[in-house]
């Protein structure tokens, strides 16, 4: 239910209510429980318009969802529950208070030793929000929102380093593209379109895409 509610954002009426149950049944229909679960966790509001685990990790943390802690994951599994009382920067007291009580509860099942809980009750909440981190900003500003690609987050970071190093020794008005390409899924792993907002660069032009002469 919460999955078709979250596809498809309805006024609470009786007859929306019925649709959505229709749809639940239809999704786990056609789609098993892990990919129904996925779609969950890429939806899911995490407070101040971040939408999905992935996002709310890197905004609230830092981070990627990989290398979240207890605290940290008690913390996105709070959120989901009410994104706006229990927001952090503005609900302290009960955010914490319900983070603590999700600790406890992993504790009690298992999923968390007791030294665990310990540490992560000591964690403190997050004070800010965290810029997002910027992945090929000229091709993402281009896709429909929901995309999914075949980019290499690293891969892409340590293109971008490379690019950024090499600017440093180039004209202020030159600038420099890189395509990293699977000769194995011929899928796109890595791109650096431009000097994203330098204007001497003319940074918010997809360099991949301009034509250029042969050999240049």
């Amino acid at each position: 239910m919460q999955v078709t509610r979250m596809l498809h954002p309805a006024p609470r009426t009786l007859p929306v209510k019925i649709v959505e149950a229709l749809q639940a049944i239809s999704l786990y229909e056609h789609y098993s429980k892990s990919a129904v679960l996925g779609m969950w966790l890429s939806l899911a509001p995490e407070g101040s318009n971040i939408q999905g685990i992935e996002a709310a990790a890197h905004a609230w943390f830092n981070q990627s969802p990989r290398t979240l802690g207890p605290a940290q994951a008690a913390f996105l599994v709070m959120m989901v529950r009410n994104p706006n009382r229990l927001n952090p920067l503005t609900h302290p007291r009960a955010a914490l208070a319900t983070r603590n009580q999700i600790l406890r509860e992993a504790q009690r099942r298992g999923i968390i030793s007791k030294a665990a809980l310990e540490r992560a009750l000591a964690t403190a909440l997050p004070q800010r929000l965290y810029p997002m981190p910027l992945l090929s900003p000229q091709v993402a500003s281009t896709l429909p929102s929901g995309t999914r690609c075949t980019i290499d987050a690293p891969m892409d970071r340590a293109v971008a380093d490379i690019a950024q190093h090499a600017l440093q020794q180039m004209a202020p008005s030159e600038s420099i593209a890189i395509v990293v390409v699977s000769l194995k899924t011929k899928g796109i792993r890595a791109i650096y379109s431009g000097d994203w907002g330098n204007v001497q660069r003319d940074g918010f032009v997809d360099m991949t895409r301009a034509i250029r002469s042969p050999g240049s």
